[in-house]
């Protein structure tokens, strides 16, 4: 991504990458240096090899790298969002070694952030900011760790820039 920079796309058509998976909230698409497609869902991951040869048709190779419902703990999942996790995990590309990467990003308090994660531990601000730099109230009076990154854009509530 670059910033203050306007690209205007328009699509010619759009149709749904591989028809025949169903899929749950699939969101957060990214590309391993190796070119395979990872696809994070609410609760799953999936992988999908020479996604670009394979993406018109409904024979799709996919690979489940982590089962529905072992992403996350069942009572963090939530309907309307992905998941209620306030941070980053991080696997490895075959699903071992699952870690908490960086946590305190925030609640349901009204101002989204963009965060530069720049290594692993970071702490960005939850549950003393609620977002950017607004303070939560439940936190107000109790000390600051000191290695709060802050974040490098605030932005609206829910405004979903990350996706």
């Amino acid at each position: 991504m670059v910033l203050g920079t306007e690209v205007a796309i328009h699509a010619v058509e759009v149709k749904e990458f591989a028809p025949a998976i169903s899929k749950m909230v699939p969101n957060g698409p990214c590309f391993s240096s190796d070119g395979l497609l990872y696809v994070i869902e609410q609760n799953r991951v999936l992988q999908y090899p020479a996604a670009e040869f394979f993406c018109k048709g409904a024979d799709v190779a996919v690979n489940v790298v982590v089962p529905e419902g072992k992403l996350i703990a069942t009572l963090e999942v939530s309907c309307h969002h992905t998941s209620r996790i306030c941070g980053i995990l991080r696997i490895n590309q075959n699903g071992a070694e699952r870690e908490v990467y960086a946590t305190g990003m925030g609640d349901e308090i009204p101002v989204g952030e963009i965060n530069r994660v720049t290594n692993a531990g970071q702490n960005f601000g939850f549950p003393w900011y609620g977002g950017g730099k607004t303070r939560t109230n439940e936190y107000k009076g109790e000390a600051l760790r000191a290695d709060i990154a802050f974040p490098e854009v605030e932005q609206s509530a829910h405004a979903a820039a990350g996706y």
